[in-house]
């Protein structure tokens, strides 16, 4: 399946899949549009791997002392973009090779590393101005609300939710416009 298809079958869509990190990783990034469609893509109980077309070598996830390099989420939010990170041992990936992402059930073939969907080609202009407001206003409301919080964790997360649902929201809003 490609990128195309990820939208209505898994509930995201595809942003980009590049090198990083002097290209010893494959940053692989996408949006969530159905969050109930999405949970499985960011369920930590399904594997993800990448696999290298030409050479039908499999790349995972390197994991850390914090845990594996990949985005997870009880409950996936919409408008909000996820990122999962693929070893490329020896560098065998490279710029233009064709890769499939597999997660649990979800496959997408025939992906190019350097390729990335514009982040906001189904605004219009007047919408792409209407989101860069409305980011830029909840940001402001943002730091004002976490201004008031000193260390208070529990203040920080709270200012912190609001910012993601209006973002979530306006996102969404906009989109319907």
């Amino acid at each position: 399946m490609g990128a195309q298809g990820d939208q209505e079958q898994w509930g995201i869509r595809f942003e980009s899949i590049r090198l990083t990190g002097a290209d010893h990783f494959v940053d692989f990034r996408f949006r969530v549009i159905d969050p109930e469609k999405a949970g499985t893509l960011l369920s930590r109980k399904d594997k993800a791997y990448l696999l290298h077309e030409p050479t039908g070598k499999a790349f995972t996830v390197p994991v850390t002392k914090v845990g594996p390099l990949r985005a997870t989420a009880v409950g996936p939010k919409p408008g909000r973009s996820y990122v999962i990170l693929f070893s490329n041992v020896n560098k065998i990936i490279q710029q233009d090779d064709p890769v499939t992402v597999v997660i649990g059930d979800f496959k997408s073939a025939g992906l190019r590393i350097g390729t990335a969907r514009d982040s906001a080609p189904d605004l219009t202009p007047e919408q792409d101005a209407a989101w860069r407001d409305q980011r830029r206003d909840l940001l402001h409301a943002y730091q004002a609300c976490t201004s008031g919080c000193l260390k208070d964790r529990a203040c920080l997360k709270q200012c912190r939710d609001e910012f993601d649902r209006g973002l979530n929201e306006a996102y969404l809003q906009i989109l319907d416009e």
